[in-house]
């Protein structure tokens, strides 16, 4: 798996290879928003460049009790973005990202947790006119296409971008 050999070796200020570049007005940036299914529990990201602009990776924390995170690393697929995610529970994530005009489409996600069945999830992400970004997650299960989750993301200027509070001792 990719996430298993990759070293962290990360910086914010690395100019972005071509096929990440979509993925650029999130880089070097900590968001926060509130997922809408859990009005006290808010879940920070943050985006740094790797490896010379060849991978992006996104760490987040939600502040659960207990905390729960996760990362994602982005990397080229030929013209494309591949990425892999996986997180505190044991669940794991597999999928691509297509430019859009206004941000990212993720086609179909094939999730699985320690012992749990598939899940198969569609999300996007689309910047808003000031900048912060939007996702929308909806599952895809014997023909329906529900809607799980819409969250607004705001930038957060006065986080430290390699990684979210409480990160270390979540990701152990």
């Amino acid at each position: 798996m990719l996430m298993i050999a990759f070293t962290l070796v990360l910086a914010a200020d690395t100019d972005l290879i071509p096929a990440l570049k979509p993925l650029d007005p999130l880089v070097g940036h900590c968001w926060a928003g509130t997922p809408e299914r859990s009005k006290d529990n808010p879940d920070t990201h943050c985006f740094s460049s790797a490896f010379g602009g060849k991978a992006v990776v996104d760490r987040h924390v939600v502040q659960n009790d207990p905390l729960y995170c996760g990362e994602t690393w982005y990397v080229a697929d030929g013209d494309g973005i591949r990425y892999v995610y996986i997180n505190s529970l044991g669940g794991i994530s597999e999928g691509t990202a297509t430019a859009v005009e206004d941000g990212l489409d993720f086609g179909d996600e094939v999730y699985a947790e320690d012992g749990g069945p598939e899940r198969v999830f569609a999300s996007t992400l689309r910047f808003n006119e000031r900048g912060d970004y939007i996702t929308e997650t909806r599952e895809i299960t014997g023909g329906m296409n529900k809607r799980m989750r819409r969250d607004l993301f705001e930038r957060q200027p006065d986080l430290r971008v390699d990684a979210p509070a409480g990160y270390k001792t979540c990701a152990k």
